[in-house]
């Protein structure tokens, strides 16, 4: 526990990861991490196979603000976190400790209430469009800070009709 008993991302069990910046298979590691402009995290790769939603945040982000922003945003079981220590990548969090957090909730305490919004995180979210015609998913990946109201047009890479994107 830190910073006034509240349960925050760098106390969880991240998973080591790799950086890159450019487009290769996983490295040593189970987890890739491809950065793009500016070192944000572009791609997530978890033993070569590329995730189709991934969010990253800031280390110090409260555990229940970043369990509510994956509800929120209505995030894959399957998605992880990619935690960020400054500009660096800490480590990733995925797997069955995610999972449990997300079924049973974070350790909560009195003070938590408080520091909820005065959080330090940096809203990125990356999801592969669902968007299906004869039977084939287009899967082109968008980057957002929250769950837009409208979603936008889909850039369509798979050359299917277009389409608005479908979250």
């Amino acid at each position: 526990m830190s910073d006034g008993n509240t349960e925050r991302l760098r106390d969880r069990a991240l998973e080591p990861a790799a950086t890159s910046t450019q487009d290769a298979a996983a490295h040593d590691g189970a987890w890739t991490i491809r950065l793009g402009p500016g070192g944000v995290p572009e791609t997530v790769l978890h033993s070569g196979l590329k995730l189709t939603s991934f969010m990253v945040l800031a280390a110090a982000t409260p555990i229940d603000k970043a369990l509510a922003l994956l509800n929120q945003n209505q995030l894959d079981d399957d998605s992880a976190v990619v935690v960020l220590d400054g500009d660096d990548v800490l480590g990733v969090w995925a797997g069955f400790d995610l999972a449990t957090a997300r079924v049973r909730g974070p350790l909560r305490q009195v003070t938590d209430a408080k520091l909820i919004d005065n959080a330090a995180f940096v809203p990125l979210i990356s999801k592969a469009c669902r968007h299906e015609q004869d039977h084939v998913r287009c899967t082109q990946p968008l980057t957002f800070a929250e769950k837009p109201m409208q979603m936008p047009a889909c850039p369509n890479a798979a050359g299917l009709t277009p389409h608005r994107f479908s979250w």
